[in-house]
C-alpha cells in the first residue's frame, strides 16, 4: 500500500519525457542530439534516487519509513549530475554578446522580442 516504486517510476518518466519535449520545442540553434543529451543528463538524478528509494530498507513496523539508520551513498552522485546538468543549462542560457544581452536560444525569448532586437539570430 505505502511502496509503489511501479507509481514512482512512471512518474519520472512522465515528467522528464514532457521535459524533454518542452526543450526540443523551445530550444534553438542547438542540434535535437545536444539537447537530448543535456536532458538525459537531468534525467540522471531522479531515476537515480528512485532507484535508491526503491531498493532502501524499510521499517517493519513503520507504515512505509525508511530505515533511519539507512545511509544513502548513491546520493552525491545525484548532487554530481545536478551540478554538470545546471552548469550545461548555464551555458545554454548565457546572454548574447550584443547590445540586447538576451537569452537568443529560446524561441520563447524570440517570439517575445518585441522591439525586434534579435532578428539577426537564425531561428
Amino acid at each position: 500500500e505505502y511502496r509503489s516504486p511501479s507509481i514512482m517510476f512512471a512518474l519520472v518518466t512522465v515528467f522528464q519525457a514532457t521535459n524533454l519535449a518542452l526543450a526540443w520545442l523551445d530550444v534553438a540553434g542547438l542540434k535535437r542530439k545536444t539537447t537530448t543529451f543535456l536532458e538525459f543528463i537531468g534525467a540522471v538524478p531522479p531515476f537515480l534516487t528512485c532507484f535508491c528509494m526503491a531498493c532502501a530498507p524499510y521499517e517493519e513496523a513503520g507504515r512505509g519509513q525508511f530505515d533511519p539508520e539507512h545511509e544513502f551513498p548513491y546520493a552525491c552522485v545525484s548532487f554530481f549530475f545536478t551540478a554538470i546538468w545546471l552548469e550545461g543549462l548555464l551555458h545554454l542560457a548565457w546572454p548574447s554578446e550584443d547590445l540586447a544581452m538576451l537569452p537568443k536560444r529560446f524561441r520563447s525569448v524570440l517570439f517575445l522580442d518585441v522591439f525586434g532586437m534579435a532578428d539577426d539570430v537564425k531561428a
